[in-house]
Parts: C-alpha cells; sequence; structure tokens
C-alpha cells in the first residue's frame, strides 16, 4: 500500500510539473522538479529535468545532472523516457553521432512507443538528413496517428520540400484524431501555399467557431484567409474584431487594421480617424506611422517627418543589423556619426540624397548597412566610410552619435523644393568604367533597338499583402509591346518573381528579351545597366526608386495608395524623371494598362 502511495504521489507531482510547463513557467517548473529530486531520487522526475533543460537549451547542464546522479541511475535502472531525455541532451550539445546511437537503441528496445520513432526522427531532420527522417516518422504515425509532434515534424519536410499538398494531407490525417488548434493552423498556412485558399478559409472558420474568446493569432489568420480570397470586405470587417488594447507581434491590431483600410484604398478620410487615435495613444509607433504616410504622400514634410520618427519604436524597425540609434534630434555640426541603414534598397537610394548635407557639416561619418548595398554607397559618398560588421563600431571614435538614415530628413527634408534640389544635385552614379562595358555590351545584344527595362513584380518574398498590392497583370503589360521595334532587358529581381514567367511570355509575343543571370543581386551592375537604359517600365519596387535616383526615364504603374515618395499625383518631386500611372482599385490595373499603353506609344514617337 506504502509504495502504491508513492507511486500516485509520483505520478501527481509530474502532473503538476507538466502543468507548470504547459502554461510557459519553465523555471518554476524546473524549480519545483529539483527541489523533488533532492528530497527522493527519481529516474522519472530526473528524465523530466533533463528534458526541461534541454528547451532551455542547457544541454551542458542535463549531461552533468546525468553525471551526478549515475550510480542512481545504475540502481534503478534506465527508462525509455530517460535514455530518450539523455539522447536529446547529448544532440543539444553536439554530439549527434551519441545521440542517433541511442535514438536508434530507443526504438529497438521499444519497437512500439512512438514517441521513440518522433524523436528519431526529428534527431535526423535537425540534421538535414530528410530522407532517413520520413520513414521514422512515418513508423511514429502507424503507432500513433494522432502523434502531433511526428505531424509536424513529417509535414515541415515535405514543406521544404515545397510538396504542400503532400504536407497538408499529413495534417488532415492526424485531425481526424487530434482536433489540435495549432494542427488546424498549420493546415492553413499550408492550404496558401498550394494554392488552396477558399478550403483555407473554410477551415479557419471552422478554427474561430470552435475556439472561445479572442485569439489574437487565430484571427489574423482569418483575415488574412479572407485577404487571400480577394475578400477586402471581411478581411477589413475581421482585423477590427480586435479590442482597442489588443497586441499582435508587438503592435496594436488597431492600428494594423487602420494602415490595411488605408492601403487598399478603402476610406478617403483616414487622416481624421489616425488623429483621434493618436490622441488616446499618442506614442503608438504604428499609428504614428499610417499618419506620417499620409501627410508624406500630400508632402507636408513638416509634420510627416515628425510622425515618421517614431517608425525606430516599432517591434521590428527594420533598421540594419537591430542597431537602435540615440540621437536626440539635435543639429548635427562636427559629430562623430554613426549611420544606421534601414529597410530595403529602394529606401536607402530615396534617403541617400540627404548625405551631402551630412558630409557639408561633418568630417566622421561612418555607416552600418546590408552588405549588398555597401559597394554602390561607397562609390557615391567617397567621404563616409561604409561597412557591414556590427563589431566595427567598437574601433570608431567616441563619442559616437547613432542616426537612423530615415531620421536625416528632419534636418533636410522639410519642404518639397528642398527635396527636388538634393535629388537633382546629387543623383545617384554608376562606376563609369562599369556603365561603359554595359553600354557596349548592351548595345551589341539588343542589335541597336531603344533598350527599355522592364520589373513588374513588387513586394518582398512571403509578404503576400505587398505582392498582390503591387503586382502587375504580366502578360497585359508585355501585350502592349508586342510588335514594337524595342528589346527588352528583364530587371526582375529574382528574389520577387523566378524570370522564366517573363522569358516565357516574351517568347510567345515575339518579343526581345536580354537576360542577364545573378545581375539584380549586384546592385553596383543593375545600377550601370540602367544607366545605359533608353527606359523603366516597373512596378513599385526597388527599380523605381533606382531610375529615380538615377535620373533615368521611367514609367511606375503604381497601386491605388502608392508609397509616400510617389506622392498622389502624376510626377513627383523626389523623382522627376519619372511619370507615375495609378491602379484605381486595390488589385484592379485596366485603366492603369491605358495610361501605361498611351505613354509607351508617347516614349517610341520621340
Amino acid at each position: 500500500m506504502k509504495k502504491r502511495f508513492g507511486i500516485e504521489k509520483e505520478d501527481d507531482d509530474i502532473s503538476a510539473i507538466l502543468t507548470l510547463r504547459h502554461q510557459g513557467r519553465l523555471d518554476l517548473a524546473l524549480a519545483k522538479a529539483n527541489n523533488i529530486l533532492k528530497l527522493s531520487f527519481s529516474i522519472n522526475i530526473l528524465s523530466l529535468i533533463i528534458d526541461m533543460l534541454v528547451e532551455k537549451q542547457d544541454g551542458e547542464s542535463a549531461l552533468r545532472l546525468i553525471k551526478k546522479y549515475n550510480i542512481e541511475i545504475t540502481s534503478d535502472g534506465e527508462s525509455r523516457e530517460f535514455v530518450m531525455a539523455k539522447a536529446k541532451a547529448l544532440l543539444s550539445t553536439g554530439q549527434k553521432p551519441e545521440a542517433l546511437h541511442l535514438f536508434h537503441q530507443l526504438t529497438q528496445s521499444f519497437p512500439t512507443w512512438a514517441d521513440g520513432w518522433n524523436s528519431y526522427g526529428c534527431c535526423l531532420k535537425s540534421m538535414a538528413r530528410y530522407s532517413e527522417a520520413i520513414p521514422l516518422l512515418k513508423q511514429a504515425l502507424i503507432l500513433d496517428p494522432g502523434h502531433t509532434k511526428a505531424t509536424f515534424a513529417l509535414s515541415s519536410i515535405y514543406k521544404i520540400d515545397e510538396m504542400f499538398e503532400i504536407a497538408s494531407d499529413t495534417i488532415s490525417n492526424c485531425l481526424k484524431i487530434s482536433e489540435d488548434p495549432k494542427l488546424i493552423e498549420a493546415l492553413i498556412n499550408l492550404l496558401h501555399r498550394a494554392n488552396k485558399n477558399k478550403e483555407a478559409l473554410a477551415w479557419a472558420k471552422k478554427l474561430i467557431s470552435s475556439q472561445q474568446g479572442q485569439d489574437t493569432e487565430q484571427i489574423m489568420l482569418l483575415a488574412r484567409a479572407y485577404f487571400l480570397c480577394d475578400d477586402l470586405t471581411n478581411y477589413i470587417l475581421t482585423l477590427r474584431r480586435f479590442s482597442e488594447a489588443s497586441l499582435w507581434k508587438g503592435v496594436s491590431t488597431q492600428s494594423i487594421a487602420e494602415g490595411m483600410i488605408i492601403e487598399c484604398g478603402l476610406e478617403n478620410n483616414i487622416e481624421s480617424k489616425l488623429k483621434d487615435i493618436i490622441k488616446i495613444s499618442p506614442a503608438d509607433p504604428n499609428v504614428n506611422l499610417n499618419l506620417a504616410r499620409e501627410k508624406l504622400r500630400k508632402f507636408d514634410f513638416q509634420n510627416g517627418w515628425r510622425h515618421y520618427s517614431h517608425r525606430v519604436n516599432l517591434p521590428n524597425p527594420q533598421l540594419h543589423f537591430n542597431q537602435r540609434p540615440d540621437w536626440d534630434g539635435c543639429r548635427l555640426i562636427d559629430k562623430n556619426i554613426l549611420l544606421i541603414g534601414e529597410q530595403g534598397i529602394g529606401d536607402v537610394s530615396y534617403f541617400s540624397r540627404f548625405l551631402q548635407p551630412l558630409c557639408e557639416s561633418n568630417q566622421n561619418i561612418y555607416m552600418l548597412c546590408e552588405q549588398r548595398m555597401q559597394s554602390f554607397l561607397q562609390s557615391n559618398y567617397p567621404k563616409i566610410y561604409f561597412f557591414s560588421d556590427p563589431s566595427y563600431i567598437n574601433f570608431l571614435p567616441k563619442p559616437l552619435v547613432k542616426v537612423a538614415i530615415g531620421s536625416l530628413p528632419l534636418l533636410y527634408g522639410n519642404n518639397k523644393e528642398l527635396i527636388y534640389e538634393l535629388g537633382k544635385k546629387n543623383p545617384l552614379k554608376p562606376k563609369q568604367a562599369d556603365q561603359n562595358i554595359w553600354f557596349q555590351r548592351l548595345r551589341n545584344d539588343s542589335g541597336g533597338l531603344p533598350i527599355i527595362g522592364i520589373s513588374l513584380q513588387g513586394g518582398r518574398p512571403g509578404d503576400e499583402f505587398q505582392q498582390k498590392k503591387r503586382n502587375l497583370p504580366m502578360k497585359k503589360i508585355l501585350k502592349i509591346l508586342e510588335g514594337k521595334e524595342i528589346c527588352l532587358v528583364n530587371l526582375q529581381h529574382s528574389r520577387n518573381q523566378p524570370s522564366n514567367n517573363v522569358s516565357s511570355i516574351a517568347n510567345q509575343l515575339g518579343l526581345k528579351l536580354l537576360e542577364y543571370k545573378g545581375l539584380t543581386d549586384d546592385i553596383s551592375q543593375l545600377i550601370a545597366v540602367m544607366a545605359c537604359l533608353d527606359g523603366l517600365v516597373t512596378a513599385q519596387q526597388t527599380n523605381a526608386h533606382l531610375a529615380g535616383a538615377l535620373g533615368l526615364r521611367g514609367l511606375v504603374a503604381l497601386p491605388v495608395v502608392a508609397h509616400f515618395v510617389f506622392g498622389n499625383s502624376d510626377l513627383t518631386p523626389w523623382y522627376p524623371s519619372l511619370q507615375l500611372v495609378r491602379s484605381e482599385e486595390f488589385g484592379k490595373w485596366d485603366t492603369c494598362i491605358d495610361s501605361l499603353r498611351e505613354k509607351i506609344d508617347n516614349w517610341l514617337l520621340v
């Protein structure tokens, strides 16, 4: 009877520890387990402690604990849970052969234990040995079809191989037994990747209706599903379901909803709504950013830049290498200045016009930026030292003022005349030697025809909203150029869209298209090519900014609500060489295509 009571007590202890662990209170769970172990040795409690230490990424402490209790372990015998926990500890400390040996031993000693097969498969998966991991994970699911960990691991391997339908089928099979909401969330994302958006929406609705309360992640999944099904009305209504105080990834959901309304062009008088929100939450960085964009689009730079300065307080402000500025807004004269790059190449290129006035007032200027930007910036601004290794900051002279490049307009960009003049005086320039080489090559490859660059897709990889907002209907745009005596150059960034889509359509339409592998990966060479073109037709993307900064003649097809530098009309002081045409409705391009056709015809006449 005493032994039975002891077993029941241990079960209660383990249950209490697991409850704390599942609540995310890992330190408290570890403390409780260690206290129990000190009072009375238990191989099951020890196994649990080892597993939690591995979860904390402290495999070394786990192995030391095993060594400490070696005598007790030998006396009591190794349970299967202990062997698995020990193998995980070995794996987490880089002892892969030893870990694999234990996992293999575990599946041989306990062939009907699904957890053992799953752990062995996950170990091989962590080593990128996917083909070996798949049969082991399948065996775990044969033994336990509702094994969620094996399901997640197996489907993630299929996802890596872009086998989205098989991955979603794997999760669907598990859902016949387990109704784990996390499985449904994973299934929804996979269905989107497989372009089964309506099916994903059905699952998202089911998920929301089956859960009590408002789970932020699940509501965002539902909103995304509506968006990908082109239902903007329900997309916005879903975003507005959140309470005013709720957050998603550290950003207020209210500001996300209002921002999406702006981006979709669904309301005209949104600025007054944003001002009302700011009265309640004056420091909300995303609301300030939304309001900044509205004001900057209207060229209200005085107020726009003031609100724009709040962007650095976002949870992810896209500052290069996660460096944080410390500039207090004072005048920058005779300072040691560290400029921090932010966002993408296009953003750095339009802000770079403010580097020249900064150089006129300061001798010691350094800029930390992504490596792909370093070369073309250095050749354009030789007085500034550009680098892409944050450890170099330690060697810079002190005291050092850290300034995000997007904050420079607070000093030098308070009106459109200034912005225009700075862009005119400081255009982006390629290296002359690069331009000379490309000029000759392009003239030879084109057969002397006028050369027009094209880049018709926009938005960062994975950013479905921006891609849907900016991507132009490729075939319809290229159809405009059919039969014209021109040569096209594909300048589509490979991260946005595979170039073979352009190639196949151009071939169907009998268009001459030049393509240079890897060109858009080297920004210095891309700029040199662009400087040799007779013109550019582009979506709102990096090339639009580069063309404008170069002073290249270009046509930019803009979404219904464009980036603030493009303002609200057909010309912009940021890029006077560009002509702007605009969509009148989110994702609808017919009127825009008509305008492009007319302007391209006028180009060719000239």
